[in-house]
């Protein structure tokens, strides 16, 4: 609350943040996972495509689930290209014996290891999560993660069909939750990520503001990004094909180091509520 009733704070948490980003090498951070993330993407996209197929109606399902995915969350320009790629190789990454789609498995489950190593860095943390909670959290995310969200996407096109013909006071009502179901969805994420993920006691509230902060900053981001996009004819020039390679990298540094920021705000606000972080008064 005194962020509201002192505006002046905003610029000492900005400074305040900017600094200890610095400190923790958030931008190392931010590329190593970026690398993980790369290597992981299509195990936990072919993972997430056989869960969902075992909803009914498997391929509208699938389908809405990917395109919802690839146009929230990716700019223009890249969701087609990469939609491709990844259902490629995850069409042939499903052609697997047990034994393989086992190692995916484990590949997911190892990259949010790496993830909440990376957290646990920015909060601090000297003691490690048990194993056995590890395995819990890690299985529970990597399974009912893309469960639910194709449930969830799957509704939504539900109730949006439904409402075609209605009046248009009703129909802008459902196209102002179009715009916005996506923002709230990512405030959602992100608190549960700040919340569950650094072996810390995290406060729900704490959580939410940085859950908050970070997927407002996302759309920011995702809205450059398109601009950016539209400006890059000479990544096109140099690296031809290949381009899509650099853009989809640079693309998953930037969401990381978004993520990772919101994780210091949320480690921040105890200093904040505290008073540690002085106000700049001019």
């Amino acid at each position: 609350m005194r962020l509201f009733r002192n505006p002046q704070l905003w610029l000492s948490l900005a400074k305040e943040i900017w600094e200890r980003n610095r400190g923790q090498n958030l931008n190392q951070i931010a590329g190593g996972l970026a690398f993980t993330t790369t290597l992981s993407l299509v195990p936990m996209v072919t993972i997430a495509t056989i869960l969902i197929s075992y909803l009914p109606k498997v391929i509208q399902i699938k389908n809405a689930f990917k395109n919802w995915l690839l146009e929230t969350y990716m700019p223009g320009g890249l969701n087609e290209q990469v939609f491709i790629y990844l259902d490629q190789f995850s069409a042939q990454a499903r052609g697997l014996t047990l034994l393989g789609l086992i190692s995916l498995f484990i590949t997911a489950i190892m990259t949010l290891s790496v993830i909440e190593s990376a957290f646990n860095q920015i909060f601090k943390v000297k003691l490690r999560r048990p194993l056995h909670k590890k395995v819990a959290i890690y299985a529970t995310a990597t399974i009912l993660g893309p469960i639910l969200l194709g449930l969830g996407v799957y509704l939504s096109g539900i109730l949006f069909s439904a409402a075609e013909g209605w009046t248009d006071s009703v129909s802008a009502g459902f196209k102002l939750i179009a715009t916005i179901a996506p923002i709230i969805l990512a405030i959602i994420v992100y608190t549960v990520v700040y919340k569950v993920l650094p072996y810390a006691q995290i406060s729900l509230s704490d959580a939410f503001s940085g859950g908050f902060f970070a997927a407002l900053s996302f759309e920011a981001m995702k809205f450059g990004f398109a601009i950016f996009l539209t400006h890059t004819a000479f990544y096109k020039t140099v690296y031809g094909a290949f381009a899509i390679l650099p853009l989809a990298l640079l693309w998953i540094y930037l969401t990381w180091w978004i993520t990772l920021a919101g994780a210091v705000l949320v480690a921040n606000l105890p200093s904040i509520r505290s008073g540690v972080i002085r106000v700049i008064r001019y």
